[in-house]
């Protein structure tokens, strides 16, 4: 149902083919108040504290920085940054 709006012939022939009534099908609502939306924010400020950081020291965005650790809210996602940002 999600992907309707971007390729709705195939989505048709699926539900068609899944015996979905694409006009009773619920859209999912989306999140609301305190949610995991807020991490979003959260990670793209890291992200963007991490590459001024690099930025600052003259350091290629592709490059490791030492000295930058995750904040405790995003520890979650420890390792993906840690790659992501080249972190040790």
């Amino acid at each position: 149902v999600l992907v309707y709006p971007i390729i709705p012939q195939i989505s048709s022939l699926i539900m068609e083919d899944k015996g979905i009534d694409f006009k009773k099908v619920e859209f999912p609502e989306s999140l609301k108040g305190n949610s995991e939306l807020s991490l979003v924010e959260e990670i793209m400020k890291f992200n963007a504290e991490v590459w001024k950081e690099k930025k600052d020291k003259g350091i290629s965005l592709r490059d490791g920085i030492l000295g930058i650790e995750a904040p405790e809210s995003l520890k979650a996602f420890e390792k993906d940054l840690k790659v992501t940002h080249g972190l040790d």
